[in-house]
């Protein structure tokens, strides 16, 4: 792990992405989050940059092994994310709506739950968020759950 680099990625990657170069933003995102996997801003950033590219924008990391890794892939980065921070919700919102859009619902339900509650728990919810993430729960018949005992129940227990 390698906390400086990722931090010099990241930190270059918005720089590009300010200057509208996504494709080259997403390349050093994805380079931040592989030296360092538990940096937060680094996941944050590739899925909200991974938002704003249409599907047939977005360059592949590596060659897919099969249809169903990114979703666990995203998964597991979510239980490390978990690990580190119980409140990281944006990281939820983004990656859970990235999965919604790829028609992973299932795993995209879990995510969704989980920025529901931590919002829902939050001092000053963002109301339009929560509004977006509550639809795109309805949208997919998923349940609105009760805020977990444990932080990342929900997520984990979901497997």
């Amino acid at each position: 792990m390698d906390t400086r680099r990722a931090e010099n990625f990241l930190r270059r990657g918005r720089e590009l992405e300010r200057r509208g170069r996504l494709e080259k933003a997403i390349e050093l995102y994805r380079r931040a989050e592989a030296a360092d996997p538990n940096n937060l801003q680094a996941h944050d950033a590739l899925a909200a940059a991974l938002a704003k590219v249409q599907p047939q924008e977005v360059p592949p990391a590596e060659p897919p092994k099969e249809s169903a890794a990114k979703p666990l892939e995203l998964l597991d980065r979510l239980r490390r994310l978990d690990a580190v921070d119980s409140h990281n919700g944006d990281a939820f919102y983004s990656m859970g709506m990235e999965l919604k859009e790829g028609g992973k619902d299932k795993e995209a339900a879990v995510l969704l739950q989980r920025f529901v509650a931590l919002e829902k728990a939050a001092p000053s919810p963002r109301q339009e968020l929560l509004k977006k993430a509550q639809d795109a729960l309805f949208e997919m018949n998923a349940p609105l759950l009760p805020e977990p005992a444990t932080p990342g129940a929900a997520l984990l227990d979901s497997q």
